[in-house]
């Protein structure tokens, strides 16, 4: 059996220069313990490399950009070496010093064409914002012509009446910078790839698509500018906080609320800690300080009558799959992203149905008898219901209760919903009719409160519960459970026939 290729690896070393005074700095890639040195072109004294951190010490004239360069490389080594390996060659030092040399000159030859392009005044206006951006990081490598020209386009376009805000300073363009840079490691494509391109992506990447495209709005926005803030990783204080807050709160821009504010602002806090631990650069640390605003959601579910009326529409329904769908997440609990890799499902030999969930990493396992419903649908489909992404799945399954409940005449109801932004006294009234607030998360909260309240001819107990689905955290759990009062006076009444 032939011996599986390994990638290489990377470390940043030094050697002695020719006046042994200083040292120069050099990536060391290594393959199979042979060794091949990449020159930064950077010499510097001994005592201004912290070997141990891998990186130029901050008190060095330009450290940052150095360590960007740094990092840059070793990136760029690494991904090398594993395109080699997925093609299934040998990643040698040679054969990616090859692989370099070739990417260094396409890197060349893009950048004389960005270089010739800046000549083309009729282009001017179409001149997009990751556009200039990427002409100034590039022009500091060029001749005072190029930032004469970059100055006119900005002139032209102020002309048309478009004002680009966009702030070039050292410490902006590397906190713009490691935002794409991020985005394009959490994602696996670069920011402005297309539609078509990211076509299929995970939600989870979506979400950090969407927030490092709002998150690069706000840098050039009036609530920004009016702030006076400096844009820089050296300024993350309460006002930085407090203006984005804004920024995304407003009611003529994102409008959202303090459960998405939340999402928003743990997300940016993943990114700045990368930023500390991945690329070694020393920020404000009073980010961290900033608050992840919740607030209790109300517990919407369906109930049995509602899944019952569902899992009996015809065969040849529009919307079967997305009510097989629904069904089977009722029945399981498993979101949305899990029923996505249904194919990953398997039975042991105590009749469970096992995987592991993709949000908390836990083990699930479902009794496969728990409800015959669940085998059939999943007989149904091969045991694959990867069918609709979820923003598709939710789309849908609003338009299949709505016609639900005028096929049916029930009544269609509405449920007071509230949501505070930051700490304003007055609630913002999101009340709406129960299609409009069901999601694909709402599946998760039925099976919840079905086995709780005995739907399966048994009330479960919440650890019984929480095994099945995966779960870890008991105040997390609770949330999905659907309380109301007819709930606590079922309880007295059996307290009395007891």
């Amino acid at each position: 059996m032939a011996k599986p290729i390994k990638t290489g690896s990377v470390k940043v070393t030094t050697r002695p220069s020719r006046d042994k005074q200083n040292v120069a700095l050099l990536v060391r890639y290594t393959y199979d313990s042979k060794p091949t040195p990449f020159s930064l072109g950077i010499t510097l004294k001994p005592s201004q490399f912290d070997d141990k951190k891998q990186q130029v010490v901050t008190n060095y004239p330009d450290s940052a950009n150095i360590n960007q360069k740094i990092n840059q490389l070793k990136t760029d080594l690494l991904n090398l070496s594993n395109s080699l390996v997925a093609k299934n060659v040998e990643p040698t030092g040679s054969v990616v010093k090859a692989e370099y040399e070739h990417l260094i000159k396409e890197r060349e030859i893009h950048a004389q064409k960005l270089k010739d392009s800046l000549s083309a005044k009729r282009a001017v206006a179409l001149v997009s914002e990751m556009e200039l951006i990427e002409i100034d990081e590039k022009a500091t490598s060029f001749n005072n012509e190029i930032q004469i020209e970059k100055q006119s386009i900005l002139d032209n376009l102020s002309q048309l009446g478009l004002n680009v805000n966009i702030d070039f300073s050292d410490d902006a363009k590397q906190f713009r910078g490691l935002i794409y840079e991020f985005a394009k490691e959490i994602t696996g494509f670069p920011l402005t790839a297309t539609k078509q391109e990211v076509k299929g992506i995970g939600d989870t990447a979506k979400h950090y698509r969407s927030w490092a495209k709002i998150t690069l709005e706000f840098f050039k926005s009036q609530h920004f500018i009016n702030s006076e803030l400096p844009l820089s990783l050296q300024h993350l204080n309460n006002k930085f906080y407090l203006t984005y807050a804004y920024f995304l709160m407003d009611e003529n821009g994102n409008d959202i609320k303090n459960n998405t504010f939340g999402s928003y602002i743990k997300r940016f806090k993943r990114f700045l800690n990368w930023v500390q631990d991945e690329k070694l650069i020393q920020i404000d640390p009073r980010y961290r300080k900033w608050k992840k605003l919740t607030e209790k959601k109300e517990v919407i579910t369906l109930d049995e009558n509602e899944i019952e009326l569902l899992w009996n529409e015809p065969r040849n329904q529009e919307y079967r799959k997305t009510i097989d769908l629904m069904v089977f997440g009722c029945l399981t609990s498993l979101r949305i992203s899990d029923i996505e890799k249904a194919g990953g499902f398997y039975v042991d030999g105590d009749g469970m149905l096992r995987g592991r969930t993709t949000k908390t990493d836990g083990d699930f396992m479902i009794p496969i008898d728990l409800d015959p419903r669940i085998k059939i649908i999943l007989d149904r489909y091969n045991w694959n219901l990867k069918l609709w992404s979820q923003q598709e799945f939710n789309r849908q399954i609003k338009e299949v209760l709505f016609t639900l409940y005028v096929k049916h005449n029930i009544e269609r109801r509405k449920i007071n919903v509230f949501r505070k932004k930051l700490t304003e006294k007055d609630l913002v009234d999101l009340s709406a009719y129960k299609e409009n607030l069901i999601t694909a998360h709402s599946l998760r909260r039925t099976f919840v409160t079905r086995m709780f309240k005995g739907a399966t001819g048994r009330k479960w107990r919440e650890t019984e519960i929480m095994k099945m689905m995966g779960s870890t955290d008991i105040r997390e759990f609770r949330k999905y459970l659907a309380i109301d009062a007819t709930d606590i006076v079922e309880q007295v009444n059996e307290m009395k026939k007891e």
